[in-house]
């Protein structure tokens, strides 16, 4: 029998992969309602350096797997962006709700202190939205919200929470989101011992093989499943040559990848010393981990250029709107009639005014 350990560094590496390479996918599946409000035209910012800045420091009462902070746009426009925050739990945590509040009120500090003066807050409401994912049925045991009391004081804190253990498994391979066989599959490592896993995991594959997922889908659920569900080292072999052998097969160009045949593949899994996880090792053979980051620092460098021109932009729009309201009320002009000639609100053109009025004191 091998020595197995549920949740490694694999698991850590795949579930950060996974959401880094399918971030719309994510959310349509885990927070759907969200999904309406997100301009997924713009490209999302991991703020991976920010979030171990702003995460409080581990404790010893729960392994985290992973935490992902991700800025995506707002399809109406505004410039605050919404931030999601994903906690990946597998154990239970009797103080899991104190810290995901920890994390939460650091967050909004963070993001209120970059916030401009370009409008009133109203105007450009700061949205943080967390959610907790608990891959196994023991972490489903830790507490769903943050309460704190005083005399005359009262905080209630809640977050989203999504249970592995509660999913249907028919209901999950009949979705099309990948990330539905990504759950399945934690379903299947929850249920099953290595080795009677082999079935289970030639099934996922097998669905990951007929359906039409693009090849960075089929990519990061192929190296998802492979690490979430690990076989006895035999078994291993033998459903790895299945997909090298089948020449039919969309995902035989994942070996091509690293450039390694299915013994070697087989020898770094089973032979790894926990200081890389599988993936970054077989990445690191071709440096195509290095690329990978690469890409994805090219593609933040724009979207925070982008950004810049678009708050350059609203910058200068501001700055002509609050000349026009003052030379309007030079002449004269009440608050109500500036507001209708201008089209803005007279909340907004009160405003103004107001910060017009304070300056000249």
């Amino acid at each position: 029998m091998i020595q197995y350990k549920p949740f490694s560094r694999n698991h850590d590496h795949a579930w950060k992969q996974a959401i880094k390479s399918m971030p719309e996918q994510f959310i349509a599946f885990f927070l759907p309602a969200l999904h309406a409000f997100i301009d997924f035209r713009e490209s999302p910012v991991f703020l991976e350096k920010e979030l171990l800045n702003l995460i409080p420091k581990q404790d010893k009462s729960g392994y985290r797997i992973s935490d992902k902070l991700i800025e995506f746009q707002r399809k109406d426009g505004r410039k605050q962006g919404i931030i999601v925050h994903i906690e990946i739990q597998a154990t239970q945590d009797e103080f899991f709700d104190e810290r995901v509040y920890e994390t939460h009120y650091r967050i909004y500090d963070y993001f209120k202190r970059r916030r401009k003066r370009l409008a009133k807050r109203r105007d450009s409401p700061l949205l943080i939205e967390a959610i907790a994912i608990f891959v196994t049925e023991e972490a489903s045991k830790c507490p769903l919200q943050f309460e704190m009391e005083g005399l005359h004081t009262y905080l209630l804190y809640k977050f989203g929470a999504y249970h592995v253990k509660d999913q249907s498994e028919q209901a999950l391979l009949q979705s099309n989101n990948p990330f539905a066989l990504a759950v399945a599959a934690c379903l299947q490592s929850n249920a099953t011992n290595p080795e009677n896993r082999l079935s289970p995991k030639r099934k996922l594959f097998n669905l990951l093989k007929e359906r039409a997922y693009s090849d960075v889908e089929i990519h990061a659920l192929f190296w998802f499943i492979h690490l979430i569900m690990i076989l006895p080292k035999e078994q291993e072999k033998q459903l790895l040559n299945e997909y090298v052998n089948d020449k039919k097969n969309r995902m035989k160009y994942i070996m091509k990848d690293v450039d390694r045949d299915v013994d070697s593949i087989l020898e770094l899994i089973f032979t790894a010393d926990g200081k890389k996880s599988v993936q970054e090792l077989l990445w690191d053979y071709k440096g195509m981990e290095e690329r990978y980051e690469k890409a994805l620092i090219e593609k933040e460098r724009l979207a925070k250029e982008k950004q810049a021109q678009l708050e350059r932009e609203q910058s200068e729009a501001f700055e002509k709107l609050k000349q026009q309201v003052i030379r309007l009320h030079k002449l004269g002009m009440p608050i109500a009639q500036i507001a209708e000639v201008l089209g803005e609100k007279k909340g907004r053109v009160g405003g103004i005014l107001d910060e017009y009025e304070e300056s000249l004191q």
